[in-house]
């Protein structure tokens, strides 16, 4: 069910915890409250009606004014129920924030398959970072997005550090977008996930050049043992050794499925591919 969008950017918080007591002890799995302008209050009186409901999908992307304390009130609405995907996009998570979110992951992480932090840009501190994936360690959570994150090194290394406890469990992680990172960064965010369970990497739109490609290649022969698809998209810079490099990486492995969509092929560099290939 979906609530997001006009006109429910007007909804009272008892607009709210009326329009939630009415689905209790029923069938619904999945709720939408993207976009609905959450405050504290309105947060307040739908995490007090979350425990009535057996959710196993919450969106809440887009709800930028939602305070740390609101966080908290959310997140403690859904502990010991049975939430398997919860989105965070684009909702301007700060330190204070992604702490109360990170606080209360654990409460909920034995049922919590999937987690979205996508386009939260610069927002979310290096110490966030690792609040929030703590709060994840030793759960059940296989697919992390960090699309469009801002990563620069230090959040990269907090990142990777993280992705050590709960590597044996995450199947997929969306790095696209983060076209700044450096040589180094690939390297800490991917060592994390050396000898887990990783089978879908994506690193579409992240304007990956010869030094990122020669690191991220590196790391890669220690993930490739699951690796099944990886995600090149739209990286238009990748000279003919990078794309040497990477699929290097990939040798000997396990992978079924490469996207090169959008990525300027020319003859160099469709020779290199087809030679790795």
């Amino acid at each position: 069910m979906r609530f997001q969008e006009l006109p429910n950017i007007r909804m009272t918080a008892a607009g709210w915890k009326m329009l939630l007591c009415g689905l209790a002890g029923g069938a619904i799995e999945d709720l939408s409250f993207q976009g609905c302008a959450l405050d504290e209050e309105k947060s307040q009186a739908i995490g007090e009606e979350l425990p009535n409901i057996r959710l196993k999908k919450a969106n809440f992307d887009h709800n930028i004014e939602i305070s740390a304390a609101g966080w908290k009130t959310l997140m403690r609405g859904l502990a010991g129920g049975a939430i398997e995907d919860l989105s965070f996009a684009s909702c301007s998570l700060n330190h204070e924030k992604s702490q109360a979110i990170g606080e209360e992951l654990p409460n909920i992480r034995t049922s919590l398959k999937k987690a979205d932090f996508a386009c939260n840009y610069s927002s979310i501190s290096t110490a966030g970072w690792k609040m929030l994936l703590r709060g994840l360690a030793g759960g059940a959570i296989e697919d992390l997005s960090f699309s469009d994150c801002f990563l620069d090194e230090e959040k990269s290394q907090a990142i990777g550090e993280e992705l050590v406890n709960i590597k044996m469990t995450l199947k997929k992680a969306n790095f696209g977008g983060n076209h700044d990172l450096s040589a180094a960064g690939w390297k800490m965010l991917l060592r994390g996930l050396a000898g887990g369970g990783a089978e879908d990497l994506s690193f579409s739109h992240c304007d990956l050049y010869e030094e990122e490609c020669k690191a991220i290649g590196e790391e890669l022969l220690n993930i490739s043992r699951t690796l099944k698809k990886a995600n090149f998209a739209w990286n238009h810079e990748i000279s003919a050794a990078g794309w040497k490099m990477l699929l290097c990486g990939l040798a000997g492995g396990a992978i079924e499925d490469l996207s090169f969509q959008v990525c300027e092929l020319d003859e160099e560099k469709s020779q290199a591919i087809g030679e790795e290939l």
